[in-house]
């Protein structure tokens, strides 16, 4: 006959087994539950690619430990001007940006310099646009609402929010008939999670849709009355994986790839 303290110990471990497979299936749960929570769904994209009219541009980012941008390799790819390619370099003085410069064709083409802050938010620089031919900078100045958000860009586009923080509008400084209205989602805009993406590529116009606003725009509508719907897909993460619209709007058609 089997001992009793015998028997005891083959119920217990029983249980324990049962115990720690019922922890480990809850822990399963748990963790797909979250799953959306986590660091994922504030990844920062590692390559950007956006295709309109006859251009397809590939930005591939590398960033330091601390989240900024490091660097980006740039390459254009058009039907009628052949490829180049061009990098982006950001020299940081703590936590703050010291200078950014724009490198093709093995020279340095723009600088921005000169970079001045105010509570932790850049407020001017020096561009230098073409730098080999050109000892002019044009002064930037960005200024900001109660709320930090940038009133406008270093190259003239105005912005507009809603309170919740959206941009619902821009102004274009060349071209009125790009003004626009906007709609979005309540989902994060990943091109917002890289901090001051917006300075980093200097010379780069449209940028309303792409950074400033922190939510992914759902539907643009123009001055003249014309409205573009624009679709977004997302991972299973909630980022934003593609974005397109504007087929035959005034911005033509625009595809939008991010990998993370």
């Amino acid at each position: 006959m089997r001992h009793p303290f015998t028997i005891m110990a083959f119920v217990l471990i029983l249980l324990s087994c049962k115990k720690e497979n019922v922890d480990m299936q809850n822990s399963l749960v748990t963790d797909i539950a979250n799953a959306p929570n986590k660091n994922p769904q504030k990844a920062l994209p590692k390559r950007i690619w956006h295709a309109y009219d006859t251009y397809i541009n590939t930005w591939d980012f590398f960033y330091t430990k601390q989240g900024e941008v490091d660097s980006i390799d740039l390459f254009v790819e058009t039907r009628s001007y052949g490829n180049w390619r061009a990098g982006y370099k950001v020299y940081h003085s703590g936590n703050r940006i010291d200078s950014i410069t724009k490198t093709s064709w093995g020279q340095v083409w723009d600088v921005l310099q000169n970079i001045k802050y105010e509570n932790g938010l850049i407020v001017g620089a020096d561009f230098f646009f073409n730098r080999p031919y050109n000892n002019t900078p044009d002064k930037w100045k960005i200024e900001y609402d109660k709320k930090k958000r940038p009133l406008n860009s270093p190259l003239g586009e105005k912005f507009y929010y809603d309170e919740k923080g959206q941009l619902v509008s821009y102004t274009h400084p060349y071209s009125p008939g790009r003004n626009a209205s906007f709609k979005s989602d309540n989902k994060e805009n990943p091109m917002h999670r890289i901090p001051d993406l917006n300075i980093i590529l200097l010379n780069e116009y449209e940028t309303a849709m792409a950074w400033y606003n922190p939510n992914n725009v759902t539907s643009i509508t123009y001055t003249n009355g014309e409205k573009v719907e624009v679709n977004n897909t997302f991972d299973y993460f909630g980022n934003l994986i593609i974005r397109s619209y504007g087929v035959g709007s005034s911005w033509g058609s625009h595809q939008w790839n991010f990998v993370y």
